[in-house]
């Protein structure tokens, strides 16, 4: 037996299933087991094939198992390292297929010629047979012990969330509205950081009955910490350790409690997927999309596709979304005509970009307002993308034409001036474009709805915890108060209108190394 292991390249097998483990270890408390099932078999089935390809070609067994690892290696990491670079400035570099295929390409190329110049594999098969045993023995151990600590804890008496109480007609149950305007800052810090008067926003947003806390920050500096823990009613400590590919992220964010107590009381979910499927509920019940393309994961189980799309499939989906958008700019919708941006000096991947940005912002503000004619009760989230750059709105809604204002890395100013225009530009825009649609939400609902209008974050700085946090509920600012963070917004809704008992968390911001508690509302207006 011992000859066998040593000799025998039982790595490809090992190597294969790992980052599916390590996955569903990563995400095992969000999960039930049997989702896990088709993608594994999915993976043995191409492996499979794979391998008998490159033993066809090779009639090395050793050869074939090593190219085949090294194939599946590049493969399984493409996506992690691809999003990875949208969180760590100095490898921003990477996040653009056209960087980092050719990168990979080499990198492949180089290892197949290091492999085909190995004299002797017995070494290095049994190397490598050690370790990917102990990575995947790893990945086994701890899926183990938590689903046997989850027996045991199921079998011990626990007081659980009593859920939602329904004590009127499911019919006059009201609409429920979360709208994300990404970068939104508060009005005071708005004036401080950037000279901005916004109260004229603000008052319209309030002559319309929204309470606007105050002194609210968000709970984390990041989108995808702030939109967990708002849908979730949680905090999730360790946040910024597990950012980086977004995939933990990914999966609380579909697979919220906000959405599972609504849903069992009778709700419909309504969400929409533009160019980032990680702030989408890609598995609502009835899904808004820019354009459905040929690779479309909304129908899979969220886990499944945040496992494909961390492969090299994103740039077959990516080529593929692309594509079918290129003819964006001659598209006219109600409210305005583009015009073209300049492209000079601005990469491909920038231009797509922001072909995809201005398509997804287009198509969300001009599809909001249909919502309240879909039947029964709603809970509808949208994650709208202004005013966060690429910056290319003006305040009338036209396209700016200066390329300084979105030709840098990822589509961001080059510089702070141009920043602070664009960004005061994007908001003056959403602010022309929200008002009349919260009035026609308002107007066309047939019970009062409730609205949550947040931003996810603010600007920059010291002042990037100072969000904007509206409220629009049937019976007034009931629950509310001054200092009110998105953590406790929908323990306050769910606990005031749906008879829970959420107790209210302390209203905490994070931050990387630690928490902003003492210092957390020193600053905000009285």
């Amino acid at each position: 037996m011992k000859k066998t292991f040593t000799k025998l390249p039982w790595f490809y097998i090992l190597l294969t299933f790992y980052p599916l483990l390590f996955l569903w270890t990563v995400n095992i408390s969000e999960i039930d087991p049997s989702v896990v099932l088709r993608p594994f078999l999915v993976t043995l089935l191409g492996s499979a094939v794979l391998y008998g390809i490159l033993y066809a070609l090779l009639r090395n067994i050793g050869k074939a198992a090593l190219v085949g690892s090294f194939l599946l290696v590049a493969f399984f990491s493409y996506g992690h390292i691809y999003y990875l670079a949208r969180t760590i400035p100095a490898l921003k570099i990477l996040n653009h297929h056209t960087t980092l295929i050719p990168i990979f390409l080499v990198v492949f190329g180089l290892g197949i010629w290091g492999i085909m110049h190995i004299k002797e594999f017995g070494s290095v098969i049994r190397y490598l047979n050690v370790v990917s045993l102990v990575l995947v023995l790893i990945q086994v151990v701890q899926l183990s012990y938590s689903y046997i600590g989850t027996f045991y804890a199921a079998r011990r008496p626990v007081t659980l969330q009593s859920g939602l109480t329904v004590t009127i007609n499911r019919s006059d149950l009201p609409d429920i509205y979360l709208i994300v305007l990404d970068s939104y800052t508060r009005e005071d810090a708005m004036k401080q950081d950037l000279g901005f008067d916004n109260s004229q926003f603000i008052e319209q947003l309030k002559n319309m009955g929204f309470y606007v806390a105050p002194c609210s920050r968000s709970n984390y500096r990041f989108t995808l910490g702030s939109i967990a823990s708002t849908l979730n009613m949680q905090y999730f400590p360790q946040a910024y350790a597990n950012d980086f590919a977004g995939s933990t992220f990914w999966t609380v964010i579909n697979n919220n409690e906000v959405r599972r107590q609504l849903e069992s009381v009778g709700y419909k979910t309504v969400s929409f997927l533009g160019d980032d499927p990680r702030v989408a509920l890609t598995d609502a019940n009835i899904l808004f999309q820019v354009d459905r393309p040929a690779l479309d994961f909304s129908s899979l189980h969220a886990f499944e596709a945040m496992y494909i799309q961390s492969t090299a499939v994103i740039i077959l989906r990516d080529i593929d979304t692309r594509l079918k958008i290129s003819q964006y700019f001659n598209v006219n919708t109600a409210s305005q005509k583009t015009s073209l941006v300049d492209y000079s000096g601005m990469s491909p991947d920038n231009r797509d970009l922001i072909k995809e940005h201005v398509t997804a912002q287009l198509f969300f503000l001009d599809k909001l307002p249909s919502v309240p004619a879909i039947a029964g009760p709603k809970f509808t989230y949208v994650h709208i993308s202004i005013p966060h750059f690429p910056y290319v709105f003006t305040p009338d809604g036209r396209m700016l034409t200066d390329p300084g204002f979105y030709s840098a890395a990822n589509g961001d100013a080059v510089n702070q001036d141009y920043q602070k225009q664009g960004y005061l530009s994007q908001v003056q825009y959403i602010n022309s474009r929200i008002i009349p649609i919260l009035q026609t939400i308002i107007a066309k609902s047939k019970t009062p709805p409730i609205i949550v209008l947040m931003g996810d974050h603010g600007l920059r700085d010291n002042n990037r915890y100072t969000n904007l946090n509206a409220y629009y509920l049937p019976d007034g600012s009931k629950g509310l108060y001054e200092t009110i963070t998105p953590v406790n917004s929908f323990r306050v809704i769910l606990n005031e209108y749906f008879g829970a008992n959420y107790p209210l968390l302390p209203d905490i911001s994070y931050s990387g190394d630690g928490y902003v508690e003492n210092e957390t509302f020193k600053d905000c207006l009285p």
